[in-house]
């Protein structure tokens, strides 16, 4: 089957090997909304034009103010956010080939996308259309999973094997990301490029681990381990 029209259709799993309550993951989640949105509001919205790539299940959406454009590969998906916000417009379409003119909008803003094109191997070309579709002076914003972090590698390794769905229920074409990987890819094209953690909190931890990390992320953020992070934000300016 090909990656990406696995992608079209995968569902979200609990998977064989994911003992870890929910509450854990909820906390870790509200707590990772919360960061990514005061990110958002930094960025001064206002009416500028958006697009969001990989609404998901609409989760993607939450904190999106403005004249927002959603798109999703899976029409599934692509219908539970139509229904969280059916005031905002939604297209079904691939990253690698964005139905706009170029130079449409103001801001790109990808949620924990770009590590699943990397697995569908259009990550490159999505980057490409991605600065296409911006207007001059337009910011890309996208919040990735780190391959520096031990959850990344362990991601990477069980995907080698195309077993993260069935054991932790997880895309099989998701591969954490470096930096780097993503700067050299376009750096030719955006004036600036910018990259900060964004949070050294995990999932699979326990609440209490997770607050006691969260009072000591401007620490780390600082320290010789600040690119040691879960997750980390890009910001590239056209």
């Amino acid at each position: 089957m090909e990656r990406t029209r696995y992608e079209m259709s995968y569902k979200q799993g609990r998977g064989l090997l994911n003992p870890f309550p929910d509450r854990w993951s909820i906390f870790f989640w509200d707590y990772v909304k919360a960061k990514v949105n005061k990110k958002r509001k930094s960025l001064k919205i206002g009416d500028k034009k958006i697009l969001v790539v990989g609404v998901g299940g609409g989760g993607a959406l939450h904190g999106v103010l403005g004249d927002m454009v959603g798109i999703d590969i899976n029409k599934e998906l692509l219908k539970a956010s139509q229904k969280i916000d059916p005031r905002k417009g939604f297209v079904g379409a691939s990253a690698s080939h964005l139905p706009f003119e170029k130079e449409s909008f103001d801001i790109v803003v990808c949620d924990f996308v770009l590590h699943h094109l990397k697995g569908q191997l259009i990550l490159e070309k999505s980057l490409k259309e991605f600065f296409r579709v911006l207007k001059k002076g337009g910011t890309l914003v996208a919040f990735e999973p780190n391959l520096l972090h031990p959850s990344g590698l362990l991601l990477n390794a069980v995907n080698l094997f195309g077993l993260y769905n069935k054991l932790l229920g997880g895309s099989n074409f998701e591969f954490s990301i470096l930096p780097r990987e993503i700067s050299k890819m376009i750096s030719s094209d955006f004036s600036a490029v910018k990259f900060e953690p964004l949070t050294y909190t995990y999932a699979r931890l326990p609440v209490n681990i997770n607050k006691l990390i969260i009072s000591k992320e401007d620490w780390l953020g600082k320290s010789l381990l600040k690119n040691f992070c879960w997750a980390f934000c890009l910001e590239a300016t056209k």
